[in-house]
């Protein structure tokens, strides 16, 4: 496969997850059989759905307060 193709592809998926994920589906459904389309677009969107779980991860992490070690506590008290 033509890495231009393939990236341009892969593009494709990811904005489209991104902006239009119904869309996306359809042209997924519709590309069976053509692998040199559907593997990009699936591609794409599997990185989009990445990014946005590991954003989600570190804004839930830096919402959450910070649990102290057990001993530190203690430590400050003295």
């Amino acid at each position: 496969m033509d890495l231009n193709r393939y990236t341009k592809y892969f593009n494709h998926g990811y904005t489209l997850a991104k902006h239009q994920p119904e869309i996306l589906d359809k042209l997924i459904k519709a590309s069976k059989g053509n692998d040199v389309v559907r593997e990009p677009l699936i591609a794409g969107e599997l990185q989009y759905k990445k990014e946005l779980t590991q954003a989600r991860l570190q804004e839930s992490s830096r919402s959450r307060p910070r649990k102290r070690e057990r001993g530190q506590d203690m430590e400050q008290e003295m």
